[in-house]
């Protein structure tokens, strides 16, 4: 959370340590090596040093039952999962509208708190790569452009492009009143347009969500149009 407070690019790094890691535990274990047989419950392990109100008996009686791998949210865009709820919104507003950002006056999202927190962080002409990612006004911006967000919308060159940054001011992030403090929805947002129309859409459940789920196909397209951007060349059948 820390490195997403401050807009770092060790937010991704850690994901991707992390996932290192766990392969070289796999190799490890499968290569023989025993592994710690108290790392949860020992003295010193998670639960006596981080979690002391863990208790694994909570979770044993769901092994083999509930796989919490099909409850993990799928990222549409590159930009922070904090971000997709607005852009999500703004994304259903264009399935059904003609939406000329050229004519927008203003966009008004109102979240939780913590989605504020995450990426309500005010846009400029000299974010980091890093920092635009996580920022709401900033991915708005760029789906009331283009309809989309890709890997290339974060260059150096794009994020300090003064059309996209210019469109991005116009988008008030604003806190709702929802008591919790962990919810990522509903967002609620108004588009403001010259012509006097306004357009409104709610999200309670975000575009990626097992519950609001991508296509098989879209998920292929995602990883063939991330892996564009690799100095490997991906495999023709793939």
């Amino acid at each position: 959370m820390q490195a997403h407070t401050e807009g770092s690019s060790l937010l991704a790094l850690q994901i991707g340590f992390n996932a290192q890691n766990a392969l070289a535990a796999c190799d490890l274990a499968d290569n023989g090596l025993p592994g710690l047989k108290g790392i949860l419950e020992g003295r010193f392990g998670y639960f006596g040093l981080i979690e002391a109100a863990g208790d694994i008996h909570s979770v044993l009686s769901t092994l083999k039952q509930n796989w919490r791998i099909n409850e993990v949210a799928h990222k549409p865009f590159p930009s922070g999962r904090a971000t997709h709820g607005i852009v999500d919104a703004i994304r259903e507003l264009q399935m059904h509208n003609e939406i000329d950002a050229n004519e927008v006056v203003r966009l008004e999202a109102r979240v939780p708190s913590l989605i504020n927190h995450l990426v309500g962080r005010p846009v400029h002409d000299k974010m980091e790569i890093s920092y635009a990612r996580l920022n709401g006004q900033y991915a708005a911006a760029v789906m009331l452009k283009n309809k989309f967000i890709g890997i290339h919308d974060y260059t150096n060159e794009a994020i300090r492009n003064k059309t996209s940054i210019d469109l991005a001011k116009k988008v008030e992030i604003i806190v709702n009143e929802n008591p919790n403090p962990n919810a990522l929805s509903p967002i609620e947002i108004d588009v403001f347009m010259q012509n006097g129309q306004k357009l409104s859409k709610r999200i309670e459940t975000v575009y990626g969500n097992p519950q609001k789920p991508l296509s098989r196909e879209k998920h292929l397209t995602k990883f063939r149009r991330n892996w564009q951007v690799a100095k490997v060349g991906l495999m023709k059948e793939l």
